[in-house]
């Protein structure tokens, strides 16, 4: 089994210029069919290199703590959204 991720390029919301919050979607892949396992709503502070989770599978989470940026995953997703254009 493999795990991917994907983030919802159409729906990025920028509420200022060092925030962006984005839907990232993870999926198993198995025997060749992509079943999705979990969405959850991020908020990357693109200037602190920081993150948070505000919502998993559309239910909002209540005092989420603020993580710095250390995993592959969310660099990942960091340089992909910080530096859209």
């Amino acid at each position: 089994d493999e795990e991917k991720y994907y983030f919802d390029k159409e729906g990025i919301e920028k509420p200022d210029k060092k925030i962006v919050r984005v839907w990232q979607k993870k999926v198993m892949v198995v025997k060749d069919k992509e079943e999705e396992v979990e969405r959850v709503n991020i908020e990357i502070n693109c200037e602190k290199r920081t993150y948070k989770i505000l919502k998993n599978d559309e239910k909002k989470l209540e005092n989420v703590k603020v993580t710095p940026i250390r995993s592959v995953l969310f660099d990942a997703l960091f340089e992909n959204v910080c530096y859209m254009k």
